[in-house]
């Protein structure tokens, strides 16, 4: 993944995290082969109480309720960080002033300025006022129809200022010299402040943005989500979003497995294939699969494991560099000519050590390597990965139809208006102090021509007979609110899924279970206590297991999971053909979680190869019929050390499937 912080705007860094990384393997030394069905004893169903699952849904590769991909549309969400001029927000305004779609609704895109651009001249006593002011004098072309608004905090959590720093600062977060945010190991504060400081930035800036655009040019004004600066966010910010009330979050990056990420690359898109296993959004309250992936391997990433519940997560996808042609190697290359010390002049008190690289970090990119998926943020893209717009319209529209001939789950991306603008080349790249390492990004592509590529990138699905009557263009507010109440490409309101009978609430009694490297101890029929030994991230996932009769889940249409658990798990099918086995992974850690878990929601597991991967198929009946078994497996992370952790499971509810027909005696 190419992520890299670098600034976006006057002053501001923006651009994805930098980290990543792919999760352990698993599913190996025949932990994917099924126990024989072996019943343990008799039918003893246990008592089951209902769950409120209305806002709570886990990732999945499959749209929302009945929906399937071929009826979902293809929805588009850009959003738009900063805002810092009017000439910034007259270029947004054209790409979405007459953009319409499908249904006859107006095209949206979210808005998430920071309020300190709108404030213009002298900064009023206890506010603060950063940019040319510009934006003071036209602040009703941020509030057109074709906008939504998110917080994006009043200051950008910088760690410099020349003006003394916005005056929120607590003091144990300000930096004494810069007169900004303290910084830790060059990682900004959205990664360390506490909830308290996390409530006071999010509530400062939403009442200012109220303000500013809402009383100040007499129209109402809803913020629902937030996104961090530079995407830096930790537990408590999470936390903090929903006890202020939003409902979305636009931070976590969907970062997939290596399998997936290869397959990814390679699906011809012109021959009309696409990919299934991009996520659609979800709720927090069973953790981030991405996130996951991210941590996994690397203990010193480890700010996210307390998710709150009934929170969206609008991700920040990958982009996915096609395969063909050779562009992840031209784009690789681009990116090591312009990070050779010799390309750039260093700042004169930089020390030598930090002249080995003009801009990437060490071991980033070596010789001969290709770029195969860069965060979906214009710095990341057009700065970072020095693409020239031709290779970003080539990236941009493999990202878009590897979801339209797959499962149609959202593209999302990032972009800031300043990047769109003269000032942005002339100073922020040409000028600006810190930006030593970007000068040479003036020779891949202008001001100009981002613009061009931007405008190209919506006219080609516009101007298509087919992709146009399929994508809607929605702003984040909308699409958590499309996940609660889905409508098909029609603007037609979804069906629900059809949750099937009869229930199964005894497979724990019912089942004879082996302990693969974990243990089980049964409570009741739909109760049990699991512990997990985990050491290493790179060690195979252990796990328990009990086989099933063959054909007795093809039914199955839903489980529903009530569970506390010490660390992330898995639940995986277990097919007797040997087709790939399929997991879901749950990594609410702390506190009473639930689940209700849609046989479509399961998809391959983190070690699947990529021709794995693209063979595979969203789960339905033909696959359900194939199930002999199922697992509970440890889904190790690298913050855990060398620990046992326990998953309790405290109701376990198979929907579609009989408990008498689940084993053989």
């Amino acid at each position: 993944m190419i992520g890299g912080n670098g600034n976006g705007g006057s002053g501001n860094p923006n651009g994805g995290n930098g980290s990543g990384g792919n999760g352990p393997g698993g599913g190996n030394n025949g932990m994917t082969q099924a126990p024989p069905a072996k019943c343990a004893g008799g039918v003893e169903n246990a008592t089951a109480t209902a769950i409120d699952f209305s806002n709570n849904l886990v990732a999945s590769p499959s749209p929302p309720g009945g929906l399937t991909p071929a009826s979902a549309p293809q929805i588009v969400v850009f959003g738009w960080d900063d805002v810092e001029s009017t000439e910034g927000i007259t270029f947004v305004n054209t790409l979405y002033g007459s953009l319409m779609n499908p249904d006859g609704s107006k095209s949206h895109c979210n808005l998430n300025p920071n309020a300190c651009y709108g404030e213009g001249g002298a900064p009023p006593v206890g506010k603060y006022t950063c940019g040319n002011g510009t934006l003071s004098l036209t602040k009703d072309m941020v509030t057109l129809p074709s906008f939504d608004m998110g917080n994006h905090t009043i200051d950008h959590l910088e760690g410099y200022e020349a003006l003394g720093g916005w005056s929120g600062i607590p003091a144990e977060w300000k930096d004494t010299v810069n007169g900004g945010w303290k910084f830790t190991n060059d990682k900004g504060p959205g990664l360390f402040i506490d909830q308290p400081t996390w409530t006071g930035v999010i509530s400062a800036n939403d009442a200012e943005l109220k303000s500013l655009y809402g009383t100040g040019v007499g129209k109402t004004i809803t913020i629902g989500g937030f996104r961090a600066p530079r995407l830096e966010i930790n537990d408590a910010g999470l936390n903090a979003m929903k006890a202020f009330g939003y409902t979305y979050d636009q931070d976590l990056e969907e970062i997939m497995p290596e399998g997936f990420s290869d397959a990814a690359i390679a699906i011809d898109t012109p021959g009309k294939k696409g990919f299934n296993w991009i996520p659609w959004p979800y709720t927090l309250d069973n953790g981030s699969p991405g996130i996951w992936n991210q941590q996994a391997d690397d203990a010193t990433i480890n700010y996210i494991s307390n998710y709150p519940t009934g929170l969206w997560e609008i991700p920040v996808y990958q982009v996915y560099v096609p395969s063909a042609n050779g562009l992840g190697k031209a784009i690789a290359d681009s990116m090591l000519k312009s990070d050779n010390p010799m390309s750039c002049v260093f700042p004169p008190d930089t020390a030598a050590d930090q002249k080995q690289h003009c801009y990437l970090g060490a071991g980033e990119l070596s010789p001969g390597d290709s770029v195969k998926e860069v965060t979906a943020f214009d710095f990341n893209t057009f700065i970072y990965s020095r693409m020239t717009a031709d290779q970003w319209l080539a990236v941009m529209k493999h990202s878009f139809l590897l979801r339209y001939y797959g499962n149609r789950a959202p593209l999302t991306y990032g972009a800031h208006p300043v990047e769109y603008t003269a000032p942005y080349d002339s100073y922020t790249l040409m000028v600006q102090a810190n930006n030593y390492g970007y000068r040479d990004v003036l020779t891949y592509t202008t001001y100009d021509k981002r613009q061009m590529a931007m405008q190209s990138f919506i006219n080609w699905i516009k101007n298509d007979p087919v992709l146009s009557q399929d994508t809607y263009f929605l702003s984040a507010a909308q699409l958590a609110a499309y996940m609660k109440a889905p409508f098909d490409k029609a603007g037609k309101p979804a069906t629900a899924d059809t949750v099937a009978t009869p229930d199964s609430n005894g497979i724990f009694k019912r089942l004879t279970w082996v302990n693969r490297g974990a243990m089980v101890t049964v409570v009741d029929g739909n109760t049990a206590d699991i512990v997990f030994p985990v050491s290493t991230a790179a060690a195979a996932p252990v796990s328990v297991a009990a086989g099933v009769a063959a054909g007795s889940l093809k039914n199955l249409s839903h489980i529903d999971i009530k569970y506390t658990t010490d660390v992330p798990f898995r639940i995986r099918l277990l097919p007797a053909d040997g087709s790939p086995t399929m997991t879901v992974l749950l990594a609410g850690v702390g506190g009473d979680r639930t689940a209700r878990i849609r046989v479509k929601d399961f998809m391959p597991g983190p070690e699947a190869t990529a021709a794995q991967v693209t063979a595979a198929g969203l789960v339905g009946g033909d696959y359900m019929a194939k199930v002999a078994g199922i697992a509970f497996e440890s889904a190790a992370t690298a913050v855990t050390g060398g620990k046992m952790f326990t998953t309790h499971i405290d109701q376990l509810t198979l929907h579609g499937a009989d408990t008498t027909a689940l084993c053989t005696q």
